[in-house]
């Protein structure tokens, strides 16, 4: 029966067509889809027997498979693919790619899978590892390319982890690879982190401070790549007020490849700032040969990773470089002091013990503006003749 015209109180709205998911919730199903799929064939594949026992050879075990949600991918070239049934979302996600013919195909092939997570824990890429050497021009590690849900420039792996652990200490650890931040987790290190296979940024540092951190220890590989790094994140931490202490690997080693008692015993003698950049700029340059004049003129490079300015800090500096360079610390120093260009050394160079009073003037520290600060130099200058470890330690604690 039809209604009056006009009738009040009544209306009618069609039925909303059902809501489809936007591109970013494809994304998202898409490699949840697929860590899923990779993760199971690790367990329970026979073609994964070979990754299994790589991974327990590196004392990687099932407990880790399934906190890390480590997986296979087959070397098949559509295997991941084909599971999740749409081509276009599997290459928008980075977990397919497409030739210039139009073919899709799996982007990871016969590697151990790492799946990446936001802070929130949830699955934005995946990073894959070559477990043998069977074809030299692969790379060791292969990331998923930069998509809509990731950059691998402001992400750090294991972050969802070692969130809780960060936020209650105010302390994160930053390691150089995947397995080094597994290797540090099971050691009950539990604050580590990782970049995901790229230089720490600036963006990694502020994702640290945003999960509450404010200390940092960086704990890269004990080579000439892991100096390198080192010695770049201290100065991005340094640019941030991150206060920051330096992990120093032993050489060819790194958190992976080290038992947790050892990896415990590396971080509790940490260097802090600024006797950690002081150590990385030596030992870049670790040249024992060098006459007095290079020593200083490597103080001086020392100096501009840390604060150049500052009387301590010069006098930690002049220390390290003496003992690098193999120099006599007040040797290395009177001739430092002498050659600054508003020295005012009332001592005799030709003595390298030339009073502390006159070497704590040459740092352009006058007495009467600040005698606490001459004090604390001459006590620190003593210190470091009698006992260097002690010195150091006294210098720092200043």
């Amino acid at each position: 029966m039809p209604l009056p015209q006009g009738a009040p109180g009544w209306s009618f709205e069609p039925p909303s067509p059902p809501s489809r998911p936007g591109p970013d919730a494809q994304l998202r199903a898409a490699v949840t889809t697929a860590a899923k799929w990779y993760h199971n064939q690790l367990l329970y594949s026979a073609d994964a027997a070979e990754a299994r026992h790589y991974l327990e050879s590196r004392g990687i075990g099932p407990d880790d498979w399934t906190r890390w949600q480590i997986g296979w991918a087959p070397d098949q070239w559509r295997a991941v693919t084909n599971h999740i049934a749409n081509d276009r979302c599997a290459v928008a996600a980075g977990i397919a790619a497409e030739s210039t013919s139009g073919r899709v195909f799996d982007v990871m092939r016969s590697r151990v899978i790492l799946p990446i997570r936001d802070p929130d824990g949830a699955v934005v890429a995946f990073a894959g590892r070559t477990i043998n050497d069977n074809n030299p021009d692969a790379p060791k590690y292969l990331n998923t390319r930069t998509t809509d849900l990731w950059s691998k420039s402001a992400t750090l792996y294991g972050l969802d982890q070692a969130r809780d652990t960060i936020a209650a200490t105010g302390t994160a650890s930053i390691v150089e690879g995947y397995l080094d931040v597994i290797a540090a987790h099971r050691s009950g290190i539990t604050n580590a982190v990782a970049a995901c296979g790229t230089a720490v940024t600036g963006d990694h540092i502020a994702a640290i401070e945003q999960a509450g951190a404010h200390q940092l220890h960086t704990a890269f590989d004990g080579d000439a790549g892991g100096q390198f790094a080192t010695r770049a994140a201290l100065r991005l931490a340094r640019d941030r007020g991150l206060p920051t202490r330096v992990v120093n690997m032993p050489p060819g080693t790194d958190p992976d490849s080290l038992t947790a008692r050892e990896l415990h015993h590396l971080w509790a003698s940490s260097e802090p700032q600024p006797w950690a950049a002081i150590t990385a700029q030596l030992q870049a340059d670790p040249d024992p040969r060098r006459s007095i004049d290079a020593s200083v003129r490597a103080t001086e490079a020392v100096l501009d990773e840390t604060t150049r300015q500052d009387p301590l800090t010069r006098l930690v500096a002049v220390h390290q470089t003496a003992a690098a360079h193999g120099h006599r610390f007040t040797a290395v120093l009177a001739h430092d002091t002498a050659t600054q260009p508003e020295t005012r050394h009332s001592g005799d160079d030709n003595h390298p013990e030339a009073t502390t009073a006159a070497k704590a003037l040459t740092y352009g520290v006058a007495d009467a503006e600040d005698p606490q600060l001459v004090q604390d130099i001459a006590e620190t200058i003593a210190s470091l003749q009698a006992n260097p470890h002690a010195g150091r330690q006294a210098a720092l604690s200043r």
